[in-house]
């Protein structure tokens, strides 16, 4: 395996990426403490956008409430910051395969878009028709 230094790591016998994330967590989490813990998340292809965006929209949030870098979170604010601490565990169980094995040569791709008012996001699928079995789809 290959580490780098920003978390994202390559597994070169299963030729997969796989993030690691060595985040702190404290027990007071402030404004500051927050840009510093959510700032570890390194994802410069935006495989974990699913994750990030809810953190960006949180970080909007916390700067209209325009608080001190040291002032602790309000309650709600705290207790929403908690559930992402979860994600943030569960990102280290993601692998995502760097090479798509296909016996086809015929894959279609599939665009969708959606939008909010907090924010948007697209995916592109490759679809590869198989004759006896189901399609098979990959995220680009």
């Amino acid at each position: 395996m290959l580490q780098g230094p920003l978390g994202l790591t390559w597994n070169s016998v299963k030729d997969t990426f796989i993030f690691n994330l060595k985040v702190n967590f404290p027990d007071n989490i402030t404004k500051g403490s927050f840009l510093s813990q959510s700032a570890k998340l390194f994802d410069p292809l935006d495989f974990l956008t699913p994750c990030t965006v809810s953190i960006k929209i949180f970080y909007q949030q916390l700067w209209m409430l325009k608080l001190d870098w040291d002032s602790p979170l309000p309650d709600a604010l705290a207790t929403k910051w908690k559930t992402f601490q979860k994600e943030f565990e569960q990102v280290c169980s993601i692998h995502i395969p760097r090479w798509i094995h296909t016996v086809s040569q015929h894959a279609t791709l599939h665009g969708f878009c959606d939008v909010s008012e907090l924010a948007y996001a697209s995916i592109i699928y490759a679809v590869q028709p198989q004759a006896k079995v189901a399609n098979q789809g990959w995220h680009l």
